[in-house]
């Protein structure tokens, strides 16, 4: 059976919290339905079904009664495990918190989607084992995660029916689904992926405090796992909002109506497999930059600090905090140079690579390792500021060096606390 929703369908059941009472597609009532006629109006009714007014837990249990349309469930599972094994190994997700998450993932994909209450139960479980919760703990995990999914379901019930449904329908037709209903939906549900991911922070900041040290300490492993792979998603979904979108991802690239889609973009030049790597491959250097850019090396809006914090530390007197000022004036115009020179390059890149969304802009590898030889410029000249009595006495108090920014520095960027001047905190270290 084709699999292009079971994404959707997969995600909508995770996020269900009450039982689906309609029969399965293997039950026996669902089995005396023999006649084509008889399953139309069966479908018309479900659709019927929809709330006039609002939405919220309902359209759970609406949604996961479209993906029941789609048969057996059991068909569908090897197609799904194939998927999730894929998505693990490219992106080379080995370590114990990832496999974990892994083994997790395929549990629940072999649950039924209409059979909530077991893949929440099947969940809690595992975590409830693997953390080593007491009872209490593990049913106050289940209430957490129903409460999360009731916010999820109440605020962006409709849009996650509508996207299911769009996806059985297409199913059902025999038409497949296009990088052009990827790209819709992703836009679409945007706001409520962005949701769920703040309900998930939520709850997991709560249930963080109620752990004791040793459950913590495994707990925060598979929350930096979980990080990591929505990083990866979030990376996914804006190649797939721009139209980047490919069948293999779900595990359609052998299913006869998506390969002869792609194959006759590719023909059309309405596809190009390059450009597309390419963005991965930005998208990926972008997340090293960001997180290279809160270090202090790499951010020239983090130098300042740097020389503030060197000035008090060694006392300088007024001619030489001007010195150090000096240096890094000229230190942070060469950092600018190397930017804008690589901003130029970048442009030109973005101009290539033609429309494909609002996607960032990494700078360079080399030039990162410039700017970051620059601040080393900038510690060396500032070493041979500091007299031989100054750091004497430095060193005589033990004063521990300087290294790195305090986090909430790093963050923005900002001044030191202390906004003076330098003639002002040398006449107070006097």
């Amino acid at each position: 059976m084709k699999t292009a929703l079971i994404v959707m369908g997969f995600t909508a059941a995770v996020w269900a919290a009450e039982p689906i009472r309609t029969p399965s597609p293997d039950s026996k009532d669902s089995k005396a339905k023999s006649t084509d006629e008889q399953s139309e109006r069966d479908e018309q009714s479900e659709r019927d079904d929809q709330p006039e007014r609002g939405w919220g837990m309902g359209s759970i249990s609406l949604a996961t009664r479209q993906v029941a349309r789609l048969g057996d469930w059991e068909d569908q599972v090897p197609n799904i495990e194939k998927s999730i094994d894929r998505l693990w190994e490219e992106n080379e997700w080995n370590e114990e918190a990832d496999q974990f998450a892994l083994q997790a993932v395929r549990g629940v994909a072999e649950i039924p989607p209409w059979q909530i209450t077991r893949r929440v139960d099947f969940l809690t479980n595992e975590f409830g084992a693997r953390y080593d919760m007491s009872e209490a703990q593990i049913k106050d995990l289940q209430a957490k995660t129903y409460q999360m999914i009731g916010a999820v379901a109440v605020r962006h019930g409709g849009t996650m029916f509508k996207h299911v449904t769009e996806m059985v329908d297409s199913v059902k037709s025999g038409e497949p689904v296009t990088p052009e209903d990827i790209s819709r939906w992703m836009d679409e549900g945007e706001e409520m992926i962005e949701f769920a991911h703040e309900q998930v922070e939520t709850i997991s900041d709560q249930i963080a405090k109620e752990l004791n040290a040793e459950q913590r300490e495994v707990f925060e492993r598979d929350r930096a796992s979980y990080r990591k792979r929505m990083d990866r998603f979030e990376d996914m979904r804006e190649r797939w909002k721009a139209g980047g979108w490919h069948p293999r991802e779900w595990g359609l690239e052998e299913v006869p109506e998506y390969k002869r889609m792609m194959e006759q973009r590719v023909r059309d030049g309405r596809y190009d497999e390059q450009k597309w790597r390419r963005f991965d491959d930005l998208q990926k250097a972008y997340r090293v930059y960001e997180a290279k850019s809160q270090e202090t090396p790499y951010n020239e809006s983090a130098w300042e600090f740097y020389v503030r914090q060197y000035i008090h530390q060694y006392g300088f007197d007024e001619a030489q905090a001007e010195t150090a000022w000096s240096i890094l004036r000229e230190q942070r115009q060469l950092a600018g140079d190397v930017r804008r020179s690589a901003q130029r390059r970048m442009q030109r890149e973005r101009v290539l690579m033609g429309r494909m969304g609002a996607m960032a802009m990494p700078l360079p590898e080399s030039a990162l390792e410039d700017i970051h030889g620059l601040f080393d410029g900038l510690c060396r000249r500032l070493d041979r500021i500091p007299t031989s009595s100054q750091k004497l006495a430095v060193e005589r108090v033990l004063v521990p060096p300087l290294q790195a920014l305090p986090a909430s520095a790093k963050a923005t960027g900002d001044q030191a606390p202390d906004q003076r001047t330098p003639g002002d905190q040398v006449a107070d270290d006097r």
